[in-house]
């Protein structure tokens, strides 16, 4: 895993409020993985978020760090291959 996808892994733990473990972290591979694992660690807390808020988030933290532009960005996008992440 590339310093890049760990940098936006810190992003979204900040952002949502928990801690993604290494393992989990493994198979945060696609953008929609992201958002899948962010509902379900949201849900396991008592707290529902709808999807398209969730992608609208990340796709936001993507921006952000300037590996890829906002259309550019799509749900099956791979942060590796797809968004040029390390």
């Amino acid at each position: 895993m590339g310093l890049e996808i760990v940098e936006f892994q810190m992003q979204i733990e900040e952002h949502f409020g928990f801690d993604i473990p290494p393992e989990d972290g493994d198979h945060l591979t696609t953008v929609k993985s992201a958002c899948d694992y962010i509902i379900n660690k949201k849900r396991l807390e008592g707290q529902e978020l709808e999807f398209q808020e969730v992608f609208t988030k990340v796709k936001k933290m993507i921006e952000r760090t300037g590996y890829a532009e906002d259309n550019k960005i799509e749900i099956n996008s791979r942060f590796n291959e797809d968004l040029g992440f390390d």
